[in-house]
This record gives structure tokens, C-alpha cells and sequence, in this order.
């Protein structure tokens, strides 16, 4: 009762109608059975075809009148193909169309929504893909007490470059070293969102996690001052600083809860 209350609620934050929708009398598979029989089936299947001629076809037949006994049953060719004909769609006319929430051309989108504010953890995995500015991302949550460091750096304002530095930022291009540093520091969550050439970072790390000290150890790691040389000529930053020289500090002016 309390999804279907939730289902309806997030129906009607999206602009969706409600349906209305009666338990069968025969359980949902009895539905799904009857409706297949009529959508994933052909009108008839060769094996049920015992012979035919210049004049006649004959075929097996189920006689509900006996308890459901197979039957040969015998009819004229044109009355065969009249019938055969009358289980073929129109052209034009598909044999399931979704509404609602599964209408083709905004499912993704309305899907994505409504599971999130159903909060179906078991959809969440598959979401990851469909997050964006306007459904929202989704944000991890940890078993010991996380604080956020947010910082920003400006981008050379060029799209070309912009388009590059989307690229080496993306799961296939990113160097496993530099992710392998961020973890090995102790950062839980590194986020960076885009707006025109302006960055915004933010990063979850443990409460008792030190800034200058976890960045100090980060520019000695693995291949780490490479990437910031790779990743200048992209920024507005002097060549041979350090992430933390470049990504400057944020602070907090405005906070919604107070415990």
C-alpha cells in the first residue's frame, strides 16, 4: 500500500495521469499469459498444419467443448488465408504501445525520476548512466561521519579545450595512477561539474582527514605531477603548479540544516 502511494505520488510530480488499475481475479500471470498469446505468438504454427491441397487446408484444432481435445479440422484455402489475414496488424498498427510512465520518447527519463523518488536501491546501479542536470546524481553514502571540501578552477575559455579536458576526465581516458592516488590519500568521493569553462569540485573525505597534508603526499605519488602538467595547458593555471595551488577554496555561505 505505502509503494503504490509513493508510485502514484511520483507519478503526479512528473505530470503523469493515473491509471486505473483492479487486482484479476486470477493473478497477474493469468493476464500476461492471455496477453502473450496474442503479442509474441503467431495466429497459427506449422506443426499445428496437417496437410493441404489445391482446394483445402487442414489443421489441428483445440475443442473447448471436449475438455480441450485436438481436433482436425478441414477449411477452404481462401476461408484459411481470410482468417490467417484477420491476425495481421494494419500497417502502421504495433501490437503493444506504452503509455504513461513507458511511453518511448521520455521513459528514460521518467523512469530514471520515479525510482529515485521511490528509492529503489536495487535501481540504483543502473541509474548511474542515466543521471543528468535535470533528474540529479546520485550521492554515496559511508558508515563513519564524511566532511566536503568544494573548490573551483577556470578552464582556458575555448571549446575545443573544453572538449578535451571532458575527454581525458572520462572513465576510458582518466590514468588509473591518479585515481589509485586519490583513494590512497583518503578521499572518499571526487566530483567535478562543468558550467561553461567554470569547474566546481567537490570531495568527501573523513572528518579527521588533513587537506595539506593529504596533498603534499598526492604530489608525490605515481605519475601525479605528470598529470597536472598534462592537465595546464587546459587550465588558466602557471605552468608547474600543483592541484592545490590551482583549485582554489570555496566557502560555505549558506546551510540548510543546522544539526
Amino acid at each position: 500500500m505505502v509503494f503504490l502511494l509513493r508510485l502514484n505520488v511520483a507519478t503526479v510530480l512528473i505530470g503523469l495521469s493515473i491509471p486505473h488499475c483492479k487486482k484479476t481475479f486470477n493473478g497477474a500471470q493469468s493476464v500476461i499469459n492471455y496477453l502473450g498469446k496474442y503479442t509474441h505468438r503467431i495466429a497459427i504454427s506449422n506443426h499445428r498444419i496437417i496437410r493441404m491441397d489445391e482446394n483445402t487446408v487442414t489443421y489441428y484444432v483445440k475443442d473447448y467443448r471436449e475438455k480441450g481435445k485436438w481436433k482436425e479440422f478441414t477449411i477452404s484455402g481462401v476461408e484459411f488465408i481470410r482468417r490467417f489475414l484477420m491476425h495481421v496488424p494494419p500497417k502502421r498498427f504495433v501490437r503493444i504501445r506504452h503509455y504513461g510512465l513507458l511511453c518511448t520518447r521520455t521513459k528514460t527519463k521518467h523512469l530514471a525520476l520515479c525510482r529515485n523518488l521511490l528509492g529503489c536501491k536495487q535501481y540504483l546501479s543502473r541509474l548511474k548512466d542515466m543521471e543528468t542536470p535535470q533528474t540529479g546524481y546520485q550521492v554515496k553514502t559511508y558508515n563513519v561521519p564524511v566532511k566536503r571540501y568544494c573548490q573551483t578552477l577556470d578552464l582556458r575559455d575555448s571549446p575545443e579545450l573544453i572538449a578535451e579536458y571532458r575527454k581525458r576526465h572520462s572513465q576510458a581516458e582518466v590514468w588509473p595512477e591518479i585515481l589509485a592516488g586519490i583513494h590512497e590519500v583518503g578521499i572518499l568521493e571526487m566530483e567535478i561539474f562543468i558550467l561553461g569553462a567554470r569547474l566546481f569540485m567537490i570531495v568527501e573525505a573523513p572528518v579527521d582527514f588533513d587537506w595539506d597534508t593529504a596533498m603534499a603526499r598526492l604530489n608525490t605519488l605515481p605519475r601525479q605531477q605528470e598529470w597536472e602538467e598534462y592537465m595546464s595547458i587546459l587550465q588558466q593555471a602557471a605552468p608547474g603548479m600543483s592541484s592545490a595551488e590551482k583549485w582554489r577554496p570555496m566557502e560555505r555561505m549558506f546551510h540548510l540544516y543546522n544539526t
